[in-house]
C-alpha cells in the first residue's frame, strides 16, 4: 500500500551564510506518492519566500514558489555560479514541476535595480524556465532604466556547465557590465552603447 507521511513543521531558524532565516509554521506531507507542501514560508528581515502546492510526476502537480525581495546575488553565490554576476532584489512567482512534459522551474518575476558584472541596467521583467534535458536555465527578460535606458536580453545560463549564451539589444545601456571580462584590458571602461551582441563562453 502506498506510503502516507504527515510531518508539521515548527517556527524554527536556520543560518544561510551570514543570513538568519525564519521558518514558519507549515507541513509537508507524502501521500499517494505525491509530495505536498503546505503554506510554507521562509523570511529574513527583508526577504520572504513561501512554498505551496504538490509534486509528482503528473502535469497538473506543481509547487508555488511566492518571492519578495530575494536577493538573486545572495541566491547565486550560495549555488556557487560565477560566470557573471547578478545583483538585484527579485519579486514575483515561480513553478516547479516534476513531470516529464514540463519544465522543471519557470518563472515570472520582477527584479529591482538589477545589476549585471555590477552595472545597474534598470528594473527588470524577466520569464525564464529550466530546461531539464539541457540543464539550462532560458532568459527573456527586459530592463528598463527610467528615461535612460532599455535593454533585452535572451538565452540561457547554465549552473551546471557554469556557462551562458546571451543575445543582448541596447538602448543607451550602461557598457560598465563589460568591465568583468575586459578591465585587463580596457581599464574602467564606462558610458552608454547602442546595438546587438552576443555574450557566450
Amino acid at each position: 500500500s502506498p506510503t502516507n507521511i504527515v510531518s508539521s513543521i515548527m517556527p524554527t531558524t536556520f543560518m544561510v551564510g551570514d543570513t538568519i532565516w525564519n521558518i514558519s509554521n507549515g507541513e509537508i506531507s507524502l501521500q499517494n506518492n505525491k509530495h505536498h507542501i503546505k503554506n510554507l514560508t521562509l523570511n529574513t528581515s527583508q526577504q520572504q519566500l513561501t512554498i505551496d502546492g504538490s509534486l509528482s510526476s503528473y502535469q497538473q502537480d506543481q509547487l508555488h514558489l511566492k518571492l519578495k525581495n530575494l536577493n538573486i546575488g545572495y541566491i547565486l553565490n550560495n549555488i556557487k555560479f560565477n560566470s557573471v554576476l547578478f545583483d538585484g532584489d527579485v519579486s514575483g512567482d515561480a513553478y516547479i514541476s516534476l513531470s516529464p512534459n514540463a519544465p522543471l522551474l519557470q518563472t515570472d518575476i520582477k527584479v529591482k535595480s538589477f545589476h549585471f558584472n555590477d552595472a545597474l541596467l534598470g528594473d527588470a521583467k524577466i520569464a525564464s524556465s529550466w530546461e531539464s534535458v539541457k540543464d539550462r536555465i532560458a532568459i527573456d527578460g527586459i530592463f528598463i532604466e527610467d528615461g535612460v535606458a532599455s535593454t533585452n536580453v535572451k538565452g540561457y545560463i547554465s549552473p551546471s556547465e557554469n556557462g551562458l549564451d546571451l543575445q543582448i539589444t541596447a538602448q543607451n545601456t550602461n557598457i560598465a557590465f563589460l568591465r568583468y571580462w575586459i578591465d585587463n584590458i580596457v581599464k574602467d571602461i564606462s558610458g552608454k552603447t547602442r546595438g546587438n551582441c552576443r555574450l557566450y563562453g
